[in-house]
């Protein structure tokens, strides 16, 4: 059995938040995985071509907007103790 050879993780099509969210993702190291033409997988989080947004763990943890999409990420980080160790490997 082989597996599926991963998505490129940026299409000319994609809309502009899309992409933001691929950008900041990897500035702050974050570990990002387009899982379709439409959904992006970070960790837990799910984000969406159309803006939305959800946590896995979480169903309470979703919205939109890539505004609220980084608060929530942030918010998360701080929660998990990650945050510190993201700032110092994206500085």
């Amino acid at each position: 059995m082989s597996k599926k050879k991963p998505l490129p993780l940026r299409r000319s099509t994609d809309p502009m938040a899309f992409v933001a969210v691929i950008d900041w993702c990897q500035q702050l190291g974050l570990p990002v995985v387009r899982c379709s033409d439409y959904q992006l997988k970070i960790g837990p989080w799910s984000y969406y071509t159309k803006g939305t947004f959800h946590h896995d763990g979480n169903p309470s943890r979703r919205g939109a907007g890539f505004l609220a999409f980084k608060i929530a990420v942030e918010l998360w980080l701080e929660e998990e103790g990650l945050a510190d160790a993201i700032k110092r490997s994206g500085s």
